[in-house]
Order: C-alpha cells, then sequence, then structure tokens
C-alpha cells in the first residue's frame, strides 16, 4: 500500500514538474555510450526540473534492433476498446496528430529510436484469432513477433503453453522501479514465473480501472451525507451505498418500473465484479503452503459477500440492470449522462466520455464490503485492460536479442512514468473529465489501491463468466450452482498447481 502510493504521488509531482519530453535524449552525447544510468535513489525535488533523475539501469548504446509487437483488439476495428495505440502510431502516422496521447506516443518511438537504435512496430490482431496465430508462429519457430500485448481475460487462451519467456528473469528489466505496476506482477504471477505482466509503457491498463460515478446535483437534492467524507473515514460501503440508491428511485408517474424511471444505479452486469472484487474478495487464492485454490464457494465469505451484492443491490428495484431477464432491453436505456441515474459503475477510461455531461458529477471509489474491511480495492477490469508478455521464440535464442527487448520496455516504461502516464492521468481524467477537487483526491485513491485476479485471467472453464450469466437468472442459490462445477473446479486447480510446480 505504501509503495502504491508513493506510485501516486511520484506521478503527481512528476505531472508538475512538466519534464521535457526530450530531456534524456538532450543530455546524451558520445561519451555517454557503455555507461550506466544514475541510480534512481538519489533523485531530490530540488533537482533541475528539466532533468528527469529516476532513470533505468540500462546500458545506453545502439541496440540496433527491431521490436515487433502484436497487439489485441475486437472484432475489425481497434479504434473500439482500444481507444489509443499505446505501443506504437497508427500506421502511416508520421507526426504529430493533434491527440495529447497519440502525440506523446509518437515523441516515444522516436525518443526510443534515437537514444537506443531500437525501432518499435505494433501490428493489431484480432483477440478471436491470437490463440492460433501465436500457436502457429511458436511451432514454426518464428521470430516475426517479440512481443504480445493481450487482454487480460483473454490471455487465459495462451498462458501455460510455454509461449512465454519469465518476465522475472529478463536482463534490464528492474520490477523495484516506479513505472512496474506491483499489483500486476505479485497478483498474475503462477508460482514464480511471470507471463504476464503490466507497466507504465501499456496505458489500457490505466483506462480499464474501475470506479464510481456520482451525479452532483442529484445527490444535493437528496441531501446525502457527504460521499467524500464516507470514504475518507473509511464508512463507504456496499450498504451505504444502496441507503444512497434507494433514496434516489422515483417512478416517472406511470406506476411501472420502467426505463423513463429515474434509478440509484445504472448499469450492466460489471457490478458484480467490480463490488466482489471491490470487497477484497478473489476466485482464485493461494493457501498458507502456497498451493492455488478456488476460493469462491470453498471459502464461506465469498458466497456471503455475493449474496449480499446480489439481494441487496443487483435485484433491487433501485437497479436498472440491462442484462438482468426481468428488465426489457429498449432503445431507451436509462443514462447516467442523462441524469437518469445517481450512480454508474463504469472505468477510469469512461471519463473522458462523460466530459459534455451537463450536470457535475463526482469520482468514487468501488465500496467496501463493511467498514472492517482493510482498504478499498479497484479492480483493473480484466476485458478491457492490457497485459505484456515476450514470445520463447524471441531473438532466436540470441542473448543480444534479449537484452535489447528488456532494454525496450524497460526504457519505454521509464519515459511513460514521466511523460505520458502523467498526462493520461491529469489531462484524460482529471483536467477534462471531473468537476471538482475532492475527485482528484479520489482518483489518487483509486489508482494507490489498484487490484488483479489471477480467476479473472487464469479463468478455468470460464467460470466467473458462468457466475455473471447466472447471477442474471435472479437466482441466489449460490452453493447449488457453484456445486454443479465444483469437480472441474478441483481439476483446474490441481493443472494450475501442477503448472505452478513445474516453473518452481
Amino acid at each position: 500500500m505504501k509503495q502504491t502510493l508513493t506510485r501516486v504521488l511520484l506521478l503527481i509531482l512528476a505531472f508538475v514538474m512538466c519534464f521535457s519530453l526530450y530531456a534524456c535524449a538532450d543530455t546524451k552525447d558520445d561519451d555517454q555510450e557503455g555507461t550506466q544510468n544514475p541510480d534512481p535513489e538519489n533523485v531530490t525535488p530540488d533537482e533541475d526540473p528539466e532533468e528527469p533523475q529516476v532513470l533505468p539501469d540500462v546500458e545506453i548504446k545502439d541496440y540496433d534492433y527491431t521490436l515487433n509487437v502484436m497487439h489485441w483488439m475486437v472484432g475489425e476495428d481497434p479504434e473500439g476498446w482500444c481507444p489509443w495505440n499505446e505501443i506504437a502510431p497508427a500506421e502511416g502516422v508520421t507526426g504529430p496528430i493533434g491527440d495529447l496521447i497519440e502525440d506523446k506516443i509518437y515523441d516515444r518511438t522516436g525518443w526510443l529510436e534515437e537514444n537506443y537504435g531500437i525501432t518499435i512496430t505494433n501490428t493489431y490482431q484480432s483477440h478471436a484469432n491470437i490463440p492460433t496465430t501465436v500457436a502457429n508462429l511458436l511451432s514454426s519457430g518464428s521470430d516475426e513477433y517479440q512481443m504480445l500485448i493481450e487482454f487480460g481475460y483473454d490471455a487465459q487462451r495462451v498462458m501455460g503453453k510455454n509461449y512465454f519467456l519469465d518476465l522475472a528473469v529478463m536482463p534490464n528489466l528492474d520490477f523495484d522501479k516506479p513505472w512496474w505496476v506491483k499489483e500486476s506482477l505479485e497478483q498474475l504471477a503462477i508460482g514464480e514465473f511471470i507471463e504476464f505482466a503490466a507497466s507504465d509503457m501499456l496505458i489500457l491498463d490505466k483506462g480499464a480501472t474501475t470506479m464510481m460515478f456520482y451525479n452532483i446535483p442529484m445527490a444535493d437534492d437528496l441531501s446525502l451525507s457527504n460521499l467524500y467524507e464516507l470514504v475518507d473515514d473509511g464508512s463507504w460501503t456496499i450498504e451505504e451505498m444502496a441507503a444512497c440508491a434507494e433514496l434516489a428511485y422515483r417512478d416517472d408517474g406511470n406506476d411501472v418500473r420502467d426505463e423513463f424511471d429515474t434509478f440509484g444505479i445504472s448499469g450492466g452486469d460489471d457490478p458484480v465484479l467490480n463490488l466482489y472484487v471491490g470487497a477484497g474478495m478473489k476466485f482464485i487464492d493461494r493457501d498458507a503452503e502456497g498451493d492455488y485454490y478456488y476460493s469462491y464457494g470453498s471459502d464461506e465469505m465469498t458466497l456471503e459477500v455475493m449474496t449480499t451484492i446480489l439481494e441487496d443491490v443487483m435485484y433491487q428495484d433501485f437497479f436498472w440492470n440491462s442484462w438482468l431477464t426481468r428488465n426489457e432491453v429498449t432503445e431507451n436505456q436509462p443514462s447516467f449522462k442523462k441524469d437518469q441515474a445517481l450512480f454508474s459503475f463504469s472505468m477510469a477510461k469512461s471519463c473522458n466520455s462523460y466530459r459534455d455531461m451537463e450536470s457535475a458529477y463526482g469520482i468514487l471509489p468501488i465500496p467496501k464490503y463493511d467498514e472492517y474491511q482493510d482498504q478499498y480495492y479497484s479492480q483493473v477490469h480484466s476485458y478491457h485492460d492490457s497485459l505484456m508478455a515476450v514470445f520463447s521464440t524471441a531473438g532466436s535464442g540470441d542473448d543480444s536479442a534479449i537484452d535489447a527487448i528488456g532494454a525496450a520496455i524497460e526504457v519505454l516504461s521509464y519515459y511513460s512514468y514521466y511523460n505520458i502516464y502523467p498526462q493520461f492521468y491529469e489531462v484524460v481524467i482529471q483536467g477534462r473529465g471531473t468537476r471538482d477537487e475532492e475527485s482528484r483526491q479520489m482518483l489518487n485513491l483509486i489508482f494507490s489501491t489498484r487490484t488483479y485476479d489471477l480467476g479473472l485471467v487464469y479463468d478455468p472453464n470460464g467460470f466467473s463468466d458462468k457466475v455473471l450469466r447466472y447471477t442474471a437468472n435472479g437466482d441466489t442459490n449460490l452453493s447449488s450452482f457453484v456445486a454443479t462445477w465444483q469437480d472441474q473446479l478441483d481439476v483446474a486447480m490441481d493443472d494450475l498447481n501442477d503448472l505452478a510446480s513445474t516453473y518452481w
């Protein structure tokens, strides 16, 4: 927790200090070749703000290497679920295009080539085809691509097949540096083997961080308690959220619960997982001996939490959930943007889509299960995030190629930590989206409490999705539902533990 809070503070400081895009490039000269970068712990706030001081421990030299990256997309349009080209500029782009994030990516690509002699390319591949494409490439020993950027939920289709190198032992990667997302390293490793991880080289993992939006005028009209104070004192809980949402529900006058009413919460089925993870629960956990087990259903608390979520939130009249079978889906879905809901569950990247909302809105973390919970937990949505992996065939076994790939990942992550992530954080999320200063403080809290669940990435038999489909039927007989799948889950956990033991 302390480490992640420090990470957020550093990011904010970095933005305020306005580091130049080419600060490192401007300091490069011939006598730097073959030297090591300064130790990052020597940085002080009083240093020249034009000179970034926290640097990667990567040798500055001409690596003379081209890094080819395969990146996921949904369907045939990468812009649908991937609003930014997070690895390299779009094909045909030869200069700035007027988009802050895209232009930073363009600058980063030039900086990498100028300072390290590494060219990076990005090719989009439909997520549905990635498993077959990857299997064919690796079976042939092809070095056409060296890296894969996959979205979290689909990573399960290529994990545990010896397709990737262990990032934990790759040269030039230093996981102690602040640009690595420590939660991904700790929570997505299989045993000690790290196939997939996130760093500030990526953007979509930040955009996929879950949070809540609330309509400030509606809250004022209802004379609600100061929600920010509830968060600050640790009493922003599922019970408190439900009580507020119940007060907000209003019939439009026809005595029929329909899409023209005003609701406490409007959304789909995502809040089921958002609230479950927000309560500190997991689908896959590890016991005292370090063995993996499927905790959902095995631990009584998981069923208690899920039952509370369903009965006290999802199945209540104040929640308009288009995924529930009892709701008729129409073209006139209740909209948070149209002041038809007090709360909306969403992700960080949605802030940008609310810029034209007339009413002021605030941002809150996903609520705790109860006041006894130790902290807030903000899920990184596995259907929308990005994770990186390095193919086992990368460089065809050439150590110098692996060295160059590690160098590229580390320095791109470093560069993004100072020049891209702060811009995403401040401008895309804060400056363009939120309307009040307290929401900025909430964002600091949300990003410092991000969490992953291996069970939502390495998801045996797609069980978490089956849970969502089951809950859409309005049934809370969760023990019976889990029992029907228990044998398959046990086999899957045996396989996962066997896999982890081979990595040890």
